[in-house]
């Protein structure tokens, strides 16, 4: 009976350890940071994880926001739970939030972080990273304008929107990467127009993932290339003020020029 109840011991210990073994997060993450107190106040972001071994939770890199750059150190555990600190010659930062695993290599995580300068000066923000799909897969072309319709979900109504996208290439051999990134305008012909930058990925099968950031917006949307009316893409928002919308849109591609201010 002895025999049996450590065998049980082992067995619930070897099975916790391989359930709980630390995902992969190494690679390169572009995304944005705003600010939470000021939703005003935002710009782009960069997260290099360059140390990790699965199932080690502990992992090192490289956080910049605008022009500011940190050297962090961190845990993630097997749900993707990650928090962390860095330092750098602004001052110091701890964070803390969730991994995804997006599959074919992709990833998204949203983190919270707490800066105080070197002066003492705190200071919090929202940030949201994206790592590309496996340059591998010899993407789909995104590249030019796309222009369409959104329907929110919650404001129970549609509004026009036009994405610029450019598409990285191999700089050796001019194949396509599945990195992406550009402008979007939705409602650009009226006073409630939104502009966003972003960045995004897309896969060989047309699937694409896109991370946002506006004056005083956040957003993430995604949806497959060339459109598909069985599955229409979607996006989520979130303001400054805290109110959030949601809702699918529909985008084609048109012949090249700027979209509408």
């Amino acid at each position: 009976m002895k025999s049996r109840f450590i065998f049980f011991v082992l067995f619930c210990l070897v099975s916790s350890f391989i359930f709980a073994q630390s995902p992969d997060i190494r690679g390169t993450y572009r995304g944005f940071q705003q600010s939470i107190g000021d939703p005003n106040d935002f710009g782009s972001a960069i997260l290099n994880i360059n140390f990790v071994e699965p199932p080690d939770p502990e992992f090192s890199g490289v956080l910049t926001l605008g022009r500011s750059t940190f050297r962090v150190s961190g845990k993630v555990d097997g749900s993707g739970n990650l928090k962390g600190k860095g330092t750098g010659p602004d001052g110091t930062v701890a964070f803390i939030g969730k991994w995804m695993d997006e599959t074919e290599g992709a990833a998204l995580a949203f983190i919270t972080l707490k800066l105080v300068s070197t002066a003492g000066i705190s200071s919090q923000l929202n940030s949201q990273f994206l790592r590309n799909f496996d340059d591998t897969l010899e993407p789909e072309s995104m590249e030019g304008t796309w222009t369409g319709i959104a329907s929110s979900v919650l404001a129970a109504g549609n509004g026009n929107l036009c994405l610029q996208i450019s598409q990285d290439h191999d700089p050796v051999t001019g194949k396509l990467k599945t990195a992406i990134q550009g402008t979007e305008i939705v409602n650009g012909t009226t006073r409630s127009a939104l502009n966003f930058n972003f960045v995004g990925t897309i896969d060989q099968r047309g699937h694409f993932l896109i991370i946002e950031s506006g004056l005083a917006v956040r957003g993430l949307i995604g949806g497959v290339e060339p459109p598909d009316p069985e599955f229409p893409a979607t996006y989520s928002l979130n303001f400054g003020d805290g109110s959030v919308d949601i809702g699918s849109f529909h985008i084609n591609q048109t012949p090249p020029g700027p979209c509408s201010q």
